[in-house]
Formats: C-alpha cells, structure tokens, sequence
C-alpha cells in the first residue's frame, strides 16, 4: 500500500462511518478501474476506449458494492424488527405455558432467519426448527430417563449393602456408586475403557481413605481433650467455683491453639491463654499432671 493510501485511509478512520463508506467505495472504484483498464490494454483495446471502458465498469462495481452494503443495512433492520416482534409473543406466551413458551421461541427464531434469508421462507424454516427441537427434547428425555435408571439402581445398590454389611458394605457401596458416576459423566465403557475406571477407582479410594484418616485423627484427639478435661477437673476438686472456671477456660484455650498448630513455649502465647490475670503456673502444673 502506497503511502497516499495509507494517509487516505487514515483521514478516513478519522471522520467516522461517512468516511469509511467514501473510502471504501473509492477502494472498489479504484481496484475495479486498474483492472479493467489493464484487462482492456492487453486485449489490444485503445488507449481512449480502455480508458472509457475502465470507468464504466468501476461505476457498475461502486453501484454494486453501494447496493450490497444498503441490503446487508436493510437485512439487519429487518432482524432487528423480527427479534422485537418474536420477543412480544415470547413475552406473552410465558403467561400460557412452557410449550406455548417453546413454540413462540422457534417462531422468533423463525422470523429473525426470514428476514435475513431470500432462500427460504418463513414456514419452512418453523418447520425446520421444529424438527430440530423434537429431536433436542428427544434426547433431554432419553438422557432424563437414563439418569434416574443409574439413580435408582445406585440407591438399590447401597440399600442392598446396608442390609447385607452394615455401614462399612455401604461406605464401599457409596465409593462404587461415586466412580461409577464419573465414569458415566465421562462416557466410559467398562470394558473399553477399563484402565481409566481403575485409575477413577484408585484416585477416589486414596481420597477416601485419607478423609477417614482425619477423621478418626479428629475423633481420637477430641476423645483425648475429653480426658485430659476430665482428669483436670479431678484436680481441682476443693477449688471454688469461679477458680475452676478459670482454669477449664485456661485449658480450653491451650486445647483451641494446639488444634490451630500454635508454638505453646511462646511467650505471647502464654500471655494470651491467661489474658494478663495473675500466674498460671498452677494451671499449667494441673494440666500437666492431667497428661500422664
């Protein structure tokens, strides 16, 4: 691109859309003219005839290209008007029912893709996306009915489970029932695809596995915090009410900052456990002995 070009069609960004039509007309008119000048040139046409020749044809091409652009404005407005027409019978048909709610959508659609098609007319094209939602709605209900088949047969499966080995036959019920609904999310076949169910199978006995792992942590360090309390308690047999209060309020803490993995030798620590107020030395010692 020579560089009057590029400072025509900068001017031409510059002034808006007016502008950008002008330079895009003058572009077909100007590409049209050279190549049919030179078409004419190498036909052995005179120079005067080439020349005329040139023009005519570069004015049919700016008509051509004027009238493309005005149908493709037209088509839009068109549409535009159709989406605002379909979207009144939309809006109306919701206060009918969802199938009148269904048909109306493929109407709209319908009178959209009319105004912008010279091929085919608005009742073939209802007629079209009527048989494209039929087979939509056909495979909702195929995939609705498949999904409470696979529903119903895990719940069979982990009732069957509960009744035949109590909760630990259940827990692996559930676990099968889980890989098998990801193999389904997945499309899986069992055979085909075996190696891929195994490593589902695997991942979520690991996981699994290290969930009741935490739990049974959780539930053997609440077991011992219980204990621990208790033997406290003992210790402060004779003590007064408001002294035993403080001090189970002590150990609480002691219990909440170990569970949050808290450095129980720092001295903010300890500032914390005993908020300032007096010596808790002798807590400490209570607490201590409730360990061994």
């Amino acid at each position: 691109m020579q560089e009057d070009d590029l400072d025509a069609k900068i001017k031409a960004l510059k002034g808006g859309e007016s502008a950008m039509r002008a330079y895009a007309q003058e572009q077909v008119k100007v590409t049209a003219y050279k190549k049919a000048f030179d078409d004419a040139i190498t036909s052995g046409m005179p120079i005067l005839y080439a020349q005329e020749t040139a023009n005519r044809i570069a004015a049919k091409a700016v008509e051509a290209y004027r009238l493309e652009q005005q149908r493709g404005v037209d088509a839009t407005n068109r549409a535009a008007a159709a989406q605002a027409e379909g979207a009144q019978k939309v809006a109306a048909a919701h206060g009918v029912s969802s199938a009148a709610v269904r048909e109306a959508t493929i109407q709209q659609q319908a009178m959209v893709e009319a105004a912008r098609s010279t091929t085919e007319s608005y009742d073939a094209i209802v007629v079209r996306l009527r048989k494209i939602d039929e087979a939509q709605r056909a495979v909702q209900a195929a995939q609705f009915r498949a999904s409470m088949r696979d529903q119903a047969a895990d719940a069979e499966r982990l009732a069957n489970a509960w009744a035949k080995g109590g909760a630990a036959a259940a827990r692996e019920a559930a676990l099968a029932n889980e890989v098998l609904a990801e193999a389904r999310k997945r499309g899986l076949d069992a055979e085909r695809d075996a190696a891929q169910v195994r490593s589902i199978t695997e991942d979520m006995a690991g996981r699994d596995l290290a969930q009741r792992q935490l739990r049974f942590t959780q539930m053997a360090d609440e077991q011992r915090q219980q204990v621990e309390m208790a033997n406290a308690e003992f210790q402060m047999l004779g003590m007064s009410n408001a002294a035993r209060a403080e001090q189970i309020a002590i150990i609480q803490k002691m219990n909440d900052l170990k569970a949050l993995g808290v450095d129980m030798t720092d001295a903010g620590t300890d500032a914390f456990i005993t908020d300032g107020e007096g010596d808790d030395v002798a807590v400490t010692a209570i607490f201590e002995e409730a360990l061994q």
